[in-house]
């Protein structure tokens, strides 16, 4: 009896093949989003083409229970007898298509393999293309910012001006700091920003009016009027506020206290402050922090964000390379000062967790470890974890707090006490 065929067809196969390369994106590259599902689909294939690639000519007949019937038994018993003795005939055949089915294998293997690759390199350049792009784009703006500056004036940078109140024994910093281009080299280029603000978003969803203190290149308040939200930013730094002003967004030069200052009570019911505050001396910060309770309807709310003093590589990666940085603020003290400027009971989230290839790791309990072994090992494990949140624990945590109605009578006092 002849072998039986494949219900594989592998020409069919190519075509899917063919055609999930021509669905690509133009640039050959997939996105994150799409390329696992493509990758699984192509797995798929090439694991269906494995399972037919072997051809067996000696499948059962009349297995596992004889058919039913004295006939159709009796053809049975001839189709083995007449298989035994075409086995000289039919095995060499069956070999070769093995031996071709395996040559087919091996090389859709090689080209999804292949393909793979390209596409990951494409994936890698595509990204490289965009953060040139971008940080041509900056570039660009501040070449032209530069040059509308006399020589003689250094760049500003907002260490005084956002602080408000310099710290003791600390001159101001004239030493023509770039602090635009610090910015975009150690915080991270506006694609970053916006994938890691995103997150408080459903926060500000459905406010009329949102404030973001310290916007710099008006990431939030770009993604904020996406949704169809009356944002606008302040900021100190002048290159920031001219980048922000020629891509259109509303974004002025501005120190906090005078812009709330001039704000009419309740004209806000949100307010966004994200990497601002550990710029600002402790007075400054908590009269910012009033005015923006007075400035904030009921019900508005405030998310102010800022680096985590909790976390040494927070502190030493990212909040003593910028120099206009005042002091460090631990969760709980800047969670009662939102409180005590007249806000509601705060709640603080942490934000930002080291990655797992930074942080320490545990060590494995062998599955004969006795149990004195297995003891010293779970002791090294929970010191490890102790360290862990120390040195490498989260990088940045956000107060989040509602402005609740004003009692009459706490105003008063309050007034009565000014007074």
């Amino acid at each position: 009896m002849n072998a039986e065929p494949s219900s594989v067809d592998v020409a069919e196969i190519l075509e899917q093949l063919r055609e999930s390369v021509r669905q690509q994106q133009p640039t050959g590259a997939l996105s994150a989003r799409e390329q696992p599902a493509r990758w699984r689909r192509w797995e798929l294939l090439f694991d269906k083409v494995q399972r037919a690639g072997q051809v067996n000519p000696h499948l059962p007949i009349a297995w596992p229970e004889w058919p039913r019937g004295l006939l159709p038994k009796a053809l049975a018993l001839l189709q083995k007898i007449v298989r035994r003795f075409l086995r000289w005939y039919v095995n060499p055949i069956v070999e070769q298509q093995n031996t071709y089915n395996q040559a087919v294998i091996d090389a859709l293997g090689e080209l999804v393999g292949q393909v793979k690759l390209a596409a990951e390199q494409s994936n890698r350049l595509d990204d490289q293309v965009r953060a040139s792009l971008t940080r041509t784009a900056v570039l660009n703006q501040r070449l032209r910012r530069l040059e509308q500056q006399p020589a003689s004036v250094p760049v500003a940078t907002p260490t005084a001006e956002i602080s408000g109140t310099e710290p003791a024994g600390e001159p101001a910093d004239d030493s023509g700091l770039d602090y635009f281009m610090l910015e975009l080299k150690y915080r991270g280029a506006p694609e970053l920003i916006r994938e890691r603000q995103a997150a408080y978003l459903p926060e500000f969803a459905g406010r009329r009016a949102v404030l973001d203190i310290g916007c710099g290149r008006g990431e939030f308040v770009e993604m904020l009027r996406e949704k169809g939200v009356d944002a606008q930013g302040i900021d100190l730094d002048p290159d920031a506020v001219a980048y922000c002003q020629e891509r259109g967004l509303p974004v002025t030069q501005a120190e906090a206290e005078a812009y709330l200052n001039g704000l009419e009570d309740g004209a806000l019911d949100g307010i966004f402050m994200a990497q601002v505050a550990e710029h600002l001396a402790p007075s400054t910060l908590q009269r910012v922090l009033t005015l923006a309770s007075a400035k904030m309807r009921p019900g508005g709310i405030l998310v102010a964000e800022t680096v985590n003093p909790l976390c040494l590589y927070a502190l030493v990666n990212h909040y003593l390379i910028d120099p206009s940085h005042v002091r460090p603020l631990h969760p709980e003290l800047f969670k009662f000062m939102i409180e005590s400027a007249g806000f509601g009971q705060a709640e603080v989230r942490y934000l930002s967790p080291t990655p797992d290839e930074i942080r320490l790791h545990h060590h494995t309990v062998p599955p004969d470890a006795p149990g004195e072994e297995r003891e010293r090992i779970a002791l090294i494990n929970r010191n490890t974890d102790k360290l862990n949140s120390l040195l490498f624990g989260y990088q940045d945590y956000a107060v989040l707090a509602i402005r609740p109605p004003r009692d009459p009578w706490f105003q008063e006092s309050r007034v009565g006490d000014d007074g």
